[in-house]
């Protein structure tokens, strides 16, 4: 730690590239906007939102350490040894505690003169460590009993009891005592006693100090609370439930988007999912809803579904690109999306994917994963009071966290699997970690005369979806049931499926070949299949002339709006699948010709905080070149091709991400016409944040000031 800093400004200057490349990564915030000089830096990093930011992300053992660093010297200097004294705490235990604090510019100078930034001071509050800020060592009685610490003992041995009891409570916070309390009388004669103008009477914090024998705080908080490692019994528990977690996980998302495929599942104004909707999915997939709940937050966050321009939850074509990758890259998908995602997994489909994000949540999920790792288990919302004190997570909250956790295979009865064992990292480091618990898959079923499909283990995925097309799944977990139904058998072959072909394909999985029942029942389903069919449209209905008059006099099918506009042809503004549904209920079946599984391209963006970020590095080397003044003076070219809205954004944002220069020709603040060149290091809200190399500055330029560029 430097030692000549004058100000919180030039000890930001003297830190390395790589101190500032972590104060960057500790506090992200400081990045945007983008700092113009050190100075402004400083001022970022002083500044209330940010700090009180930067206080909610220590742990109580920080939160102490600063403290007793305002209790120390209020306004002045003080050494590491110091607060170790103060706490009486080994100075190898406080000296990483500083050194964390120091790194996130909660402390700055050096070793022997470490400062508090002013509004962190503000921030902990009037009286830190429950001690008067002020120093009071010139008042005449308070240095009298400071050099004589006897004197002051046999003074407050000689006091009244309730006098004396005053002054200890006092002593230890807050320090002010109101004449209206008992012992007031004795206090207010004694000399080492203060007085407000308000008439209230201040224990001074050098007579505290000697009451508390120097202690600093009264209960500090550190080292943090010891926690029981588990057993390798324990972890290989949990990585056996990792894995049959996480394959069940996959497979449930499967069968809950497939149904999203086929079947309408609509978004309210209000942006709720309607019950009845919800009602028939639960009833469909044979899912619990909190689980289906995780499901589609998970699948949300991963972009594998979205609503289409008719307000309904479909797969988007993202789902499809990954429908073929590993299990444990799907699920390390829907893992990494969970923690993420700004919404809590609820079972009300009235707030599931209703708007309103919540940044909290995942905060807290990193948070939580953060107390499994280190050995918490299912004691976690006590860590977190902490690790993270300034917070208050509710426990229940912390709760359904711990739920998801366990759903998801992350942990099992508190402990950690090998995927989250393996630390924080990307997707590749979660599917990885999991690949060696997942369970081993096959590709047989046991066929019985009871129309029942019996895996003999977990199912390859593929074959599990196609088999799901033609049977309704009845049971899941090692060995998967699926039952043929006369509906189920219609529905595939409604779908598209031939039926010489589903039998050739059900023989080739099967150990104990095709029950004649099912061979009976495919058949019969084939002969029987309807003449009216339903086309995505509006929603276009085929059927025989000779039907066309009873379908438009049902009444069962008067919500439809059914209108003939040809000879056998039929439409109805309803979605196509909730009129194949309607007709079902009906009575009368119907195929889907045209109903391949519907996917959709998701619109919404990737958001990661992190990509979107300026680069630090870029960011500071910027900040050196500003205080390297006066700036370059290259040579201008003479006149820069003009470039529209659209065009001069690419550019931008193609200079940001590849680290180039431009040229740009812009309106400076007092209207003048510039050709500067630039380092664009950020494009964010309208507006692009460079290092203008011509002037050797940091500055922010409207895009509407721009009107040309070319390549620098």
């Amino acid at each position: 730690m430097p030692s000549r800093a004058r100000s919180l400004a030039e000890d930001l200057r003297y830190r390395t590239d790589d101190q500032l490349e972590l104060l960057f990564d500790l506090r992200p915030d400081l990045l945007r906007p983008v700092p113009k000089s050190f100075s402004d830096l400083a001022l970022k990093v002083n500044s209330a939102a940010l700090t009180l930011a930067a206080l909610d992300d220590l742990t109580a053992a920080e939160l102490d350490v600063l403290e007793a660093g305002c209790a120390l010297a209020p306004a002045g200097k003080f050494s590491a040894a110091d607060l170790a004294i103060g706490l009486d705490q080994d100075p190898a235990v406080i000296r990483p505690i500083v050194t964390a604090l120091y790194d996130r510019v909660l402390l700055w100078g050096g070793d022997d003169d470490l400062r508090v930034p002013s509004t962190v001071r503000e921030l902990l509050g009037p009286f830190p460590g429950g001690l008067d800020p002020v120093v009071r060592a010139n008042l005449p009685g308070v240095r009298q009993m400071v050099s004589d610490p006897e004197l002051f003992e046999a003074r407050v041995r000689s006091a009244p009891q309730e006098a004396r009891d005053l002054l200890v409570r006092a002593a230890w916070g807050p320090p002010t005592i109101s004449p209206s309390v008992a012992g007031w009388d004795w206090l207010s004669e004694q000399e080492f006693m203060a007085c407000e103008d308000s008439g209230a009477l201040v224990v001074p914090r050098e007579i505290a100090l000697l009451l508390r024998r120097g202690q600093l705080i009264a209960d500090p908080r550190l080292p943090g609370p010891v926690l029981p490692a588990p057993v390798t019994k324990e972890f290989a528990a949990a990585d056996d439930h990792a894995g049959h977690a996480a394959d069940q996980l996959v497979r449930d998302t499967d069968r809950v988007l497939a149904y999203l495929a086929a079947q309408t599942v609509a978004r309210q104004a209000n942006g709720a999912i309607p019950a009845r909707d919800w009602e028939r999915l639960t009833d469909r997939v044979r899912i619990p809803p909190a689980r289906i709940g995780l499901i589609l937050l998970s699948a949300w966050g991963a972009r594998w579904i979205d609503w289409d321009q008719d307000s309904r939850m479909r797969p988007t074509t993202d789902y499809a690109d990954h429908l073929d990758d590993p299990i444990a890259d799907r699920w390390a998908a829907l893992t990494h999306a969970w923690i993420g995602v700004p919404r809590a997994v609820t079972a009300d489909p009235a707030r599931l994917l209703k708007g309103g994000d919540e940044a909290m949540i995942p905060t807290l999920r990193k948070l939580v994963l953060a107390g499994l790792r280190e050995g918490a288990g299912r004691d976690t919302a006590d860590w977190l009071t902490w690790y993270r004190p300034r917070l208050q997570p509710s426990p229940a909250l912390v709760g359904t966290v711990l739920a998801d956790c366990e759903a998801l295979g992350l942990t099992f009865a508190g402990v950690p699997s090998a995927a989250l064992r393996a630390g924080p990292g990307d997707e590749r480091i979660l599917a990885d970690a999991l690949a060696p618990s997942l369970p081993t898959l096959g590709s047989q079923v046991i066929m019985q005369a009871d129309l029942t499909a019996t895996s003999l283990g977990p199912l390859d995925p593929s074959v599990e979806r196609r088999l799901g097309e033609a049977a309704d799944w009845e049971s899941g977990g090692g060995a998967a049931v699926f039952r043929f139904t006369p509906d189920s058998v219609r529905n595939a072959l409604a779908a598209g499926a031939d039926p010489t072909e589903l039998i050739e394909w059900l023989e080739s999985i099967s150990t104990t070949g095709i029950p004649q029942a099912l061979s009976v029942l495919i058949a019969d389903q084939a002969a029987g299949l309807p003449a009216i069919s339903v086309h995505p449209g509006p929603s276009v209905i085929t059927a025989p002339v000779d039907q066309v008059a009873e379908l438009l006099a049902d009444a069962e099918l008067a919500g439809l709006g059914l209108r003939q506009i040809a000879p056998g042809v039929l439409v109805s503004q309803q979605a196509c699948d909730e009129v194949a549904r309607r007709l079902r209920a009906a009575g009368r079946a119907a195929t889907q010709p045209d109903a391949a599984p519907a996917v959709l391209a998701s619109h919404r963006p990737v958001s990661d905080p992190a990509a979107d970020r300026p680069v630090a590095a870029r960011v500071i080397h910027s900040l050196r070149g500003v205080d390297e003044r006066p700036g370059m003076d290259p040579q201008a070219p003479g006149v820069l091709p003009p470039i529209g809205s659209a065009e001069l954004q690419t550019a931008l944002r193609e200079a940001v991400a590849s680290h180039r220069r431009l040229w740009l020709s812009f309106a400076g603040d007092d209207g003048q016409r510039l050709i500067h060149l630039m380092e664009p290091l950020d494009l964010h809200g309208g507006d692009v944040c460079a290092f203008d190399v011509t002037a050797g500055e940091i500055r922010t330029i409207p895009l509407e000031r721009i009107v040309a560029s070319a390549a620098g």
